[in-house]
């Protein structure tokens, strides 16, 4: 943490003191320059950071995608979106506690700010503690310093994500956030939490159940969406049914974020299987092992899928996007991809039921 004291002189704008959690904010730049921002689940991704700055070295980012079901789970709809943002592992309310009870990492959210001078006093308070905040977004904030100035119109406060570059934002910035959203979260107490062998169990049945019997489709708010596998065969079949257009599905299923924010996990979902399978006896490890090698070429099969059609990839304006999309060999190649995927993605549920068997467990 870097602080600066000053004695103001008379002026309106002169600094009075600055607080910056520079090596959280170096952590975060890391981050964010490793990966695909549309493609990653932001609010895991500042809640990782500031996890590991707390000293919880095994709170990763492909860790919380894991204990939060979003890894290798699946949900279509072609209108709702909010499937992609709703955690099969728990309810949203409950997400915190299930991470506390599987890491240590206790969390907690406060209430929503009154206004920008009540938002500016927990700003002050928990980074001259030395606790980054998190902040409520569409895609999360990441608070890690603040100026104080004389006048309050001057002051600044220094946000990483959401949808703009890191900076320092201005009162006026801060105040139309604090009107919108206003929702701040930080560290809380460390909490006892689960042995990791019984964490692993919880990720590795998590894996099967997602597969077949995904909890979401009992909420009533996701009706007509479908899950996992039929989930994916739903898109498949949207892809190759060249009569459905961008018209008729919403734009964040055309190749972008609620596509990759879901296909991405069986990236995070291989990595935490290898790392699982090297502290686990090799009749354990081999078919978790295995199931990291079908989730990693399951991803690789999505990337073909997003080399097609994804708006991400394609790199091109909304028009070229609909050019690709109204290519038949397009459609039909990446709805090709996507089953590709999908069968690699049963093959690795199939050893991670395997694991389960060899560890006596039953689903």
């Amino acid at each position: 943490m870097s602080t600066t004291d000053s004695i103001a002189p008379d002026t309106a704008n002169s600094l009075r003191r600055e607080v910056f959690l520079d090596g959280v904010a170096r952590a975060y730049s890391r981050a964010a320059r490793a990966r695909d921002m549309n493609q990653t689940r932001t609010d895991l991704l500042v809640r990782s950071v500031i996890a590991q700055a707390g000293g919880f070295g095994t709170v990763d980012y492909d860790t919380l995608v894991l204990l939060t079901g979003f890894a290798t789970s699946w949900g279509y709809h072609p209108k709702n979106i909010a499937v992609v943002y709703t955690p099969p592992a728990a309810p949203p309310w409950e997400l915190d506690t299930l991470i506390a009870d599987s890491t240590g990492f206790g969390w907690k959210w406060l209430p929503k700010t009154a206004d920008a001078e009540e938002a500016w006093r927990t700003v002050t308070a928990s980074l001259d503690s030395g606790l980054p905040l998190q902040g409520q977004f569409l895609d999360h904030l990441l608070i890690v310093g603040y100026r104080e100035t004389v006048r309050a119109q001057d002051r600044r406060v220094y946000v990483m994500g959401g949808w703009s570059a890191p900076g320092w934002w201005k009162w006026e910035a801060w105040a139309e956030w604090v009107r919108d959203w206003g929702v701040l979260g930080h560290p809380a107490a460390r909490t006892d939490h689960m042995s990791a062998r019984d964490v692993l169990i919880s990720v590795l049945c998590g894996l099967v159940r997602y597969a077949d019997a995904d909890p979401r489709a009992d909420l009533g708010f996701l009706a007509g969406t479908r899950f996992g596998f039929d989930g994916i065969e739903a898109y498949a079949e949207m892809l190759d049914d060249l009569s459905v257009t961008l018209d008729d599905i919403d734009l964040g299923w055309a190749g972008c974020h609620c596509v990759s924010r879901q296909y991405t996990g069986r990236r995070s979902a291989a990595v935490y299987l290898r790392n699982a399978a090297t502290v686990l006896p090799p009749n354990v490890a081999s078919p978790v092992l295995a199931a990291a090698r079908h989730y990693a070429a399951a991803y690789r099969d999505w990337k073909a899928y997003e080399r097609l059609l994804s708006r991400t990839a394609y790199r091109k304006p909304i028009s070229d996007i609909r050019a690709a999309w109204a290519d038949p060999q397009r459609r039909h190649d990446g709805a090709a991809a996507v089953r590709r995927a999908a069968a690699r993605e049963a093959l690795a549920v199939q050893a991670v039921r395997a694991s389960l068997e060899v560890m006596g467990v039953e689903i």
